[in-house]
């Protein structure tokens, strides 16, 4: 530490970048992967529920593929209509609270769901799945727009990589919810 305090400001200055730009592809790449792995869970926890939907329609339940759509639009819905608030609670909140209380909401939303029979229960909790991601992505995206601001080609890739993350993990999650 003594040999960092001994450089001039502007050295300072730029063994602090040096640092800093060391660390940014590691942040970005676990931005990335944090955006792949909740959709992927997303995307198998839409598979699950059809699954159980349809297991639970063999036990006499009513079940139909109208409320398993249904259902999945809840989630949908619960992250578009949430997003808002959310993105306004990024700013007093702790980043580190919004980025990691995203996973451990949309868990216990699914095993609430699956410890269930209740219809109306089912779309309390598929809505608890959407509003963890509500909470989860706006913070993302706000980390990924600080890590890149001197850097707008950084950037512009880095968006196209979370978008495709997020696709591929959809993707991801629907081939693994269905084995």
């Amino acid at each position: 530490m003594a040999a960092f305090s001994a450089l001039s400001p502007a050295n300072r200055n730029r063994a602090s970048r040096t640092r800093d730009d060391d660390v940014t592809p590691r942040r970005l790449l676990a931005v990335i992967a944090a955006n792949a792995i909740l959709r992927i869970a997303g995307g198998a926890s839409g598979v699950l529920v059809g699954l159980y939907a349809a297991d639970l329609a063999n036990h006499g339940f009513p079940m139909n593929a109208g409320l398993v759509g249904t259902l999945a639009a809840v989630t949908f819905g619960a992250e578009l209509l949430g997003v808002i608030p959310m993105s306004v609670l990024a700013d007093p909140l702790a980043p580190r609270v919004l980025m990691t209380g995203g996973a451990p909401l949309a868990a216990f939303a699914m095993l609430l769901f699956g410890l269930t029979h209740e219809i109306r229960a089912f779309f309390l909790f598929r809505a608890m799945e959407g509003l963890a991601a509500a909470v989860t992505v706006p913070r993302l995206l706000a980390h990924v727009v600080d890590t890149t601001a001197r850097d707008g080609a950084l950037r512009a890739r880095t968006m196209s990589y979370f978008e495709l993350s997020l696709l591929a993990g959809l993707a991801l999650g629907g081939l693994l919810g269905g084995q």
